[in-house]
C-alpha cells in the first residue's frame, strides 16, 4: 500500500513557502514529475549463497525541501515502488508505504521502509511531483539593502557548521579578515559583501575535479566531497567542495547560506540528467538568492565588480537547464546512517545480519518528465 505523505504540508504563507519579495522576482512555472533511484545490489562472495542479508528493517530515507520559494512538492504525491530480489531468486514488485519524519530544524526526511528483508538486491523508485519557477534579481536594486539587527529563523540555522561545511574552523575567520582587509563584512551592503565573499572563495581553487564516483560501469554511487575545509586547504576539489567552500566562507563572513543539492536536466545536445550542487544565500526582506560557483569560476568571476550584475547568480533561466532542489545538504539530517559509497543525499536504515565476507554495491539514478506549465501566482 502507498500512503500519502500528509505530514510533509507546510504553510504556503511561511517564508519559506511564499514568492520572493522584491527585488526577486519569479515566474513561468513548470511542472515535473520526479523519480530518485536507489540501487542495493548485495553479493556474498560465495558461490550458490544468494542471501547476504537477512534483515530486521530495510530502509531507505530521502530529505526531501516540499515547499521553497522556487519549488513546491505536491506533498499527496510522493510514493515508493521497490524491486526486490530475494532469497529464492525471484524478483518482487511492491509498493512500499512512505511515512515522513522530521527533526526541529529540518526538511521532513522519507523514509520508505521494506520491513523485513532476505535477499540479495534491492531498488527503490521513489517519486513525486514537483513545481519550479525561474527567477530575476534586480542587483542594482538589491545592492541599498541593509544588514538586519537579526536574521529570521529561516536564515538563522544557515549560520552554523554541519557535515563538510566547517564554518567555524578558524581558517574561515581568518578568510574572511583577509576578504575585508581586517573591516567587518557589515561595513557594505550584505549583497556586496556576499558577492566579494563568494568571488573570493572561487579564486581559492586552483582546479575543480571530479563531479563524483561512478563505478565500472558508469552507475553514479554519489558526490566526491571532501568537505569546505579540506578542499579550501588544498585549493582543489570537485564542484560540490567549491560550493561547500563558498557557503562556509559566506556563514563565517555573517551571511546565511546553504548548499542546494538537487536535479539538473540539462538542455541542448547530448544533455543529460544528473544530480548537481549550487548554492545560497539570504537576502533580507527578499529571500534566497541562488549561485552557481562552478559556472561563475569558468566565467572570470576574478575580474567582475561587485556593482554590476553577475551571471549565475540571482538568476534561473531554463534555457539554461531544470533545477529542481531535494535537499539542502549532503545527507540526510541526524544520527542516521550515511548511503555505502559516497554521499548522494539518501540514507540506509538497516537492521540485521550482513555478511562479513561480502560486499554493498550503491548507485542512484534520477529522471524527470516534464508535465508543461505549471500555475502562476
Amino acid at each position: 500500500m502507498t500512503v500519502a505523505v500528509t505530514a510533509m504540508a507546510q504553510d504556503p504563507s511561511s517564508p519559506q513557502g511564499r514568492p520572493p519579495l522584491l527585488p526577486l522576482v519569479r515566474g513561468n512555472p513548470r511542472v515535473y514529475d520526479v523519480q530518485y533511484s536507489v540501487t542495493l545490489l548485495f553479493n556474498s562472495g560465495t558461490d550458490g549463497r544468494p542471501d547476504m542479508l537477512h534483515l530486521e528493517q530495510h530502509a531507505i530515507e530521502l530529505p526531501l525541501i516540499t515547499s521553497d520559494s522556487l519549488s513546491q512538492v505536491d506533498v499527496m504525491s510522493p510514493k515508493c515502488q521497490a524491486t526486490l530480489l530475494g532469497d529464492t531468486g525471484g524478483s518482487q514488485v511492491a509498493q512500499v508505504p512512505i511515512r515522513a519524519e522530521s527533526l526541529p530544524g529540518s526538511v521532513p526526511v522519507l523514509v520508505a521502509d521494506c520491513g523485513k528483508f532476505t535477499g540479495q538486491h534491492t531498488r527503490f523508485d521513489l517519486s513525486w511531483r514537483q513545481q519550479v519557477w525561474e527567477c530575476e534579481l534586480d542587483e542594482t536594486a538589491a545592492a541599498t539593502i541593509a544588514w538586519p539587527r537579526e536574521w529570521p529563523a529561516e536564515a538563522a540555522s544557515a549560520l552554523k557548521p554541519e557535515p563538510f561545511i566547517e564554518c567555524d574552523a578558524p581558517a574561515f575567520a581568518e578568510f574572511i579578515q583577509e576578504v575585508t582587509q581586517g573591516q567587518s563584512p557589515r561595513s557594505i551592503p550584505v549583497q556586496s559583501a556576499a558577492k566579494e565573499i563568494i568571488k573570493a572563495a572561487i579564486a581559492l581553487f586552483r582546479n575543480v575535479d571530479s563531479e563524483g564516483v561512478v563505478g565500472e560501469r558508469g552507475q553514479f554511487r554519489g558526490f566526491s566531497l571532501q568537505g569546505a575545509l579540506a578542499a579550501a586547504t588544498a585549493g582543489a576539489g570537485s564542484r560540490h567542495d567549491l560550493v561547500c567552500v563558498c557557503v562556509a566562507a559566506l556563514r563565517a563572513g555573517g551571511v546565511p547560506a546553504r548548499p542546494v543539492v538537487g536535479i539538473l536536466e540539462e538542455t541542448g545536445k547530448n544533455a543529460k540528467t544528473r544530480l548537481t550542487s549550487w548554492g545560497e544565500y539570504f537576502l533580507p526582506g527578499s529571500g534566497w538568492i541562488q549561485f552557481d560557483p562552478l559556472a561563475m569560476r569558468g566565467s572570470g568571476v576574478r575580474n567582475w565588480p561587485v556593482n554590476r550584475d553577475w551571471k549565475h547568480h540571482g538568476e534561473v533561466d531554463f534555457d539554461d537547464g531544470i533545477r529542481l532542489p531535494i535537499a539542502h545538504s549532503f545527507l540526510p539530517p541526524g544520527d542516521t546512517q550515511a548511503p555505502i559509497s559516497a554521499p548522494a543525499i539518501w540514507g540506509w536504515r538497516a537492521a540485521g545480519g550482513i555478511d562479513p565476507n561480502g560486499g554493498v554495491f550503491d548507485s542512484v539514478r534520477v529522471q524527470v518528465i516534464s508535465r508543461g506549465k505549471g500555475t502562476p501566482d
